[in-house]
């Protein structure tokens, strides 16, 4: 956390009489008493001109578990003090700004801070989504490794996806979609249709009637490949015995068949490029969205083929190709996350507007600490029930840890 020297004590003395305090509820402490700790508040670049109002934090101090509250009032240079007693604090802010006559609401999380008499912070704040809904929080595609050894283990790569909304979302008929092009592999492509559409390789649905699959506010599901439990074989690996859904192919070639747990669920088949076993690049040169279709499977099969041309430089020519896929409208998208690796990636394949930037797992694609890693969404802030609000600002880069640690290996 980067440290900033303390504004003068006349200054903190001035601010501290600006600072008002409020009860929220009776687990709440309110108090002047503690450090004054100087805090700054790093706004996105359309508000950064927008006067904030209703301004206040919330410090959750994790050994005490105790909340202290209270209304503060920023300064020039979006500067405030904050006073809290030493502790390892989970702090929140939230302001409201009126953006385009709109009124929006813009929060900041830090979570598992240190406060003592040398502390500064600064929150980086997000305005919330007008609509929230279900997000992908986590994609795990590298696999993982065999003890004592550099060879992978296919068969346990998994999405967590969390209903990111403050009421009960159902996840029937949610749809996860594999990108038709790669992100390390440039084409111009006539027609571009990436403002409009997206192309998909592969489509599994989770099953149901339409509330079969209540996901309650805050709350994940595990999408795996094979709902095994997959330590009896790899140490490495995970429990997903237990998992909420599985997908699971049959496949055409008796030497390569899939693995089927009957007590999970399988995701429904929409469609798969592959007649064997779909599985997700352990590289990770693709992007993945979830959507609900607005379709069923057999009139999108019938209706949503489309013919598209790229150039391909051999060197000595240039040769006209022309492919077909399947394109689902971008309206049906709920959430996009375009993965990548840092040496070789080339380009964004959905629209800017779904997603403007990419994750990565490793420094390179040969990065040998890149096997057993995921990407994972940030937390924005925190609820005062303690719910997490994962930040989602459609940017991959800014959204999500890279190389990170797999949720259910902790």
């Amino acid at each position: 956390m980067k440290q900033r020297q303390l504004l003068p004590l006349f200054l903190f003395t001035l601010l501290l009489a600006m600072v008002g305090c409020s009860d929220n509820d009776s687990n709440t402490e309110v108090t002047q008493s503690g450090h004054l700790v100087n805090t700054k508040v790093n706004l996105p670049e359309e508000f950064k001109q927008a006067k904030l109002y209703d301004t206040k934090i919330s410090a959750f101090e994790i050994n005490s578990r105790r909340t202290t509250s209270y209304d503060v009032e920023l300064q020039e240079n979006n500067l405030f003090i904050a006073h809290l007693k030493s502790g390892l604090y989970n702090l929140s802010f939230e302001a409201k700004a009126k953006l385009d006559g709109k009124e929006r609401i813009l929060k900041g999380y830090l979570e598992n801070t240190t406060i003592n008499k040398d502390t500064s912070i600064e929150f980086n704040v997000l305005p919330l989504p007008t609509e929230r809904d279900f997000v992908i929080e986590e994609i795990f595609y590298t696999g993982s490794l065999y003890p004592n050894s550099k060879r992978g283990y296919l068969g346990d790569q998994y999405f967590k996806i969390t209903n990111n909304s403050d009421e009960t979302l159902y996840a029937d008929g949610l749809t996860i979609a594999e990108s038709g092009f790669a992100t390390n592999m440039y084409q111009d492509i006539t027609p571009n249709r990436m403002t409009e559409e997206f192309a998909v390789q592969a489509l599994y649905a989770v099953p149901g009637s339409g509330k079969d699959h209540p996901v309650l506010p805050g709350e994940s599901i595990i999408i795996c490949d094979k709902a095994i439990n997959h330590k009896e074989v790899n140490p490495n690996s995970f429990d997903f015995s237990n998992a909420d859904f599985e997908w699971f192919d049959e496949s055409s070639n008796p030497k390569i068949q899939d693995t089927d747990n009957p007590e999970v669920p399988n995701l429904d088949n929409i469609y798969s490029y592959t007649l064997t076993i779909w599985i997700l690049n352990m590289q990770g040169n693709r992007a993945y969205a979830i959507l609900r279709m607005g379709k069923d499977k057999e009139t999108f099969l019938a209706e949503n083929q489309k013919e598209y041309s790229f150039i391909y430089d051999t060197g000595d020519s240039q040769i006209n190709i022309k492919r077909k896929a399947y394109f689902v409208p971008n309206e049906w998208i709920i959430d996009a996350v375009n993965v990548s690796t840092q040496d070789e990636h080339e380009w964004i394949v959905t629209d800017s507007s779904l997603d403007a930037s990419y994750t990565y797992c490793g420094n390179d694609s040969n990065d040998p600490n890149r096997s057993g890693k995921s990407v994972r969404r940030k937390v924005a802030y925190q609820e005062a029930d303690g719910r997490k609000v994962l930040q989602d600002t459609n940017n991959s880069k800014e959204d999500f840890i890279p190389t990170a640690t797999p949720s259910v290996a902790e």
